[in-house]
């Protein structure tokens, strides 16, 4: 992933996301969410830091994957209509 929540092309300038479904119990799973190697945005690195920092940062970053996921959808269902 780049810094601007993109496809990064290059490994060596892309940070990785993790995330990990555990179930506690038959009506509870614990999502667990790892975001490495931020370092490698260089200049950018701070800002991602701070940003991820933040109280319900991970809740923040899952809405907009969810976002991106229907919106995909939607024009993949367009495209083939």
């Amino acid at each position: 992933m780049s810094a601007d929540w993109g496809h990064a092309s290059e490994q060596d300038s892309a940070s990785e996301i993790e995330v990990t479904f555990l179930a506690e119990s038959a009506n509870r799973t614990r999502v667990v969410f790892e975001h490495r190697h931020l370092e490698r945005y260089g200049d950018e690195a701070q800002r991602m830091y701070a940003g991820l920092d933040k109280p319900n940062a991970a809740e923040a970053v899952l809405r907009a994957f969810q976002v991106g996921v229907t919106t995909a959808k939607s024009r993949r269902g367009r495209r083939a209509a």
